[in-house]
């Protein structure tokens, strides 16, 4: 024997979906979070002017790329206080 399946209002399935949404930590409600990530290197990357060439947008890449890493890994530390024995170290490897 199949179960009979009765269809939900539309206010209940929104409401479920809500109070399963925000029952997750760390889901932030907007959908701008990837924009708000990049605005800054964005801002950057006008100022400096590193866009005119493809030369420029590689360096850029490359060194969005590894501050932001850093960042991340390294959260309550200074950029300069974990790339400086970085660079020391590699410097002292050539």
């Amino acid at each position: 024997m199949l179960a009979r399946v009765i269809p939900l209002p539309k206010e209940s399935i929104d409401r479920y979906i809500l109070q399963q949404f925000f029952g997750k930590n760390g889901v932030l409600p907007e959908k701008n979070t990837t924009k708000r990530a990049i605005r800054l290197q964005v801002v950057i990357c006008k100022i400096f002017g590193s866009s005119r060439s493809l030369s420029g947008i590689k360096v850029h890449q490359v060194n969005t790329s590894v501050t932001e890493t850093v960042r991340k890994r390294n959260p309550n530390s200074s950029f300069f206080d974990v790339i400086l024995p970085l660079l020391k170290k590699c410097r002292s490897g050539l």
